[in-house]
């Protein structure tokens, strides 16, 4: 009369080591990510200011930008 359930269905409805692992994962992922995207701004920024600050000064040149030996003489 009465029915046992078979050990195929029965599931574990704990907390698994697995997922706990993942969320660690996914979280040092999203930290990661925050921090070079903060990292990004915080470079452009700064790029952003130091050729504020060169063409600001002119060198000399009128502002003009020299990118290596190959670059055409104005």
């Amino acid at each position: 009369m009465f029915r046992y359930s078979s050990s195929r269905n029965q599931r574990s409805k704990g907390f698994k080591v697995k997922h706990a692992l993942q969320i660690c994962v996914l979280l040092a992922i999203s930290i990661w990510l925050l921090y070079q995207v903060k990292h990004s701004h915080d470079k452009k920024k700064e790029f952003e200011q130091s050729t504020a600050k060169f063409a600001e000064n002119g060198d000399g040149r009128n502002g003009i930008i020299k990118h290596g030996r190959k670059d055409l003489n104005p």
